[in-house]
């Protein structure tokens, strides 16, 4: 097990190189300047340079609309971005609690509030025509964010954590099965009477690319099933390099993903496992159990990254290093380090989850 473990501890810095984690100035919190073409009504962004660069990025727009032929109109970028990167943030135009979304009456009454222009940009957005629903109701569902995630967030006067929020702009982002985006909320206490929708770079793009984000939280699922439940729920085929067939990728996009469906499965069944030996206090069963499980999750780690899955599920797969290391006395300070570099990347400094992880490890220090 040791010598295993020794193994994949190695092959981390080799996958880490695969990973870019942003430098002080490229983590820059500043949303780019954004452009517009087509007729879209214009969005209340922060008007702000990027950091500049050889070419003179801070003058030059970061994303645009832009019309397409099977997707409506969508959000590309205008030049090279950095990962990290704040492309842009917008206040929703509606944002619901968890207990609230599921009302319909809710859905309606907050589009009631809303000013005539926020009404007439609402109703252009893209609309599944989902059934038994009205076309408002509809437009909701198609096109909101799960802010579910977001602990502490306070949406309309609530203090339940959860919900979800739709957006102006943040309605024209498609969907791929590999992101180059990531939706991050700041709640009403950190931004505006609504909470503020953000969007991060979290790789490299290239001038003239599509801005994609994962509208799918169940990351381990084939192509097969992801394109018939995208059909299903959204009325679209995912064309991403996951899951169009004759790619390098695809060929093993499937393999990679089965991969890590088991190793978070193996992780799971090692839960119970230890859960016994702690019952039993049985010591030598949980040290046993804590190493095949940092195993289990370096290979995740290793997976994801190659999936390009380097938002969210990285950053859980450094959480769950912290506690299995923590569980069996090996050092935790470079996963929590890990975590904290990749929330930056995917949600900026100011996120709940990144000012939560800066004062853990600053207290470490201090202590």
């Amino acid at each position: 097990m040791e010598s295993e473990l020794s193994q994949q501890l190695g092959r981390l810095n080799t996958d880490r190189a695969r990973l870019f984690v942003p430098d002080e100035q490229s983590a820059s919190t500043t949303p780019c300047s954004t452009s517009f073409t087509g007729s879209i009504p214009s969005t209340s962004l922060t008007a702000a340079s990027s950091t500049p660069s050889s070419d003179d990025e801070s003058t030059t727009p970061c994303c645009e609309i832009q019309s397409t032929p099977d997707r409506g109109q969508a959000l590309f970028s205008a030049r090279r971005i950095r990962p990290g990167t704040l492309i842009f943030a917008e206040e929703p135009l509606i944002a619901l609690s968890k207990e609230l979304e599921e009302s319909y009456e809710a859905i309606e009454a907050a589009f009631s509030a809303l000013s005539k222009r926020e009404k007439k940009a609402y109703g252009a957005l893209f609309d599944a025509k989902k059934s038994r629903m009205s076309t408002t109701v509809s437009i909701y569902y198609s096109n909101c964010y799960s802010t579910e995630s977001f602990v502490g967030a306070q949406v309309s006067d609530n203090t339940l954590e959860g919900g979800s929020c739709i957006g102006k702009l943040s309605s024209r982002i498609n969907h791929s099965c590999v992101p180059n985006v990531c939706f991050s909320f700041l709640p009403p206490s950190l931004a505006h009477r609504r909470g503020q929708m953000r969007f991060y770079a979290i790789k490299a793009i290239s001038k003239g690319k599509e801005l994609l984000s994962n509208y799918d939280k169940s990351i381990f699922e084939t192509s097969r099933r992801r394109q018939q439940k995208y059909l299903l729920h959204y009325g679209f085929r995912c064309t991403c390099e996951a899951c169009l067939p004759q790619t390098d990728f695809w060929t093993r996009s499937d393999e990679r993903r089965r991969a890590m469906r088991d190793a978070v499965s193996s992780v799971k069944g090692l839960e119970k496992k230890w859960q016994k030996a702690f019952e039993e206090d049985d010591a030598t069963i949980q040290v046993e159990v804590c190493r095949g499980a940092v195993v289990e999750l370096l290979e995740l780690q290793g997976l994801l990254v190659k999936e390009g899955l380097t938002a969210v599920p990285l950053a859980n797969a450094y959480r769950s290093l912290v506690k299995w290391s923590e569980r069996g006395g090996l050092d935790v300070h470079q996963w929590r380090e890990k975590e904290l570099e990749v929330s930056i990347l995917m949600s900026g400094k100011k996120s709940l989850r990144s000012v939560a992880l800066k004062q853990v490890l600053d207290d470490n220090i201090s202590g």
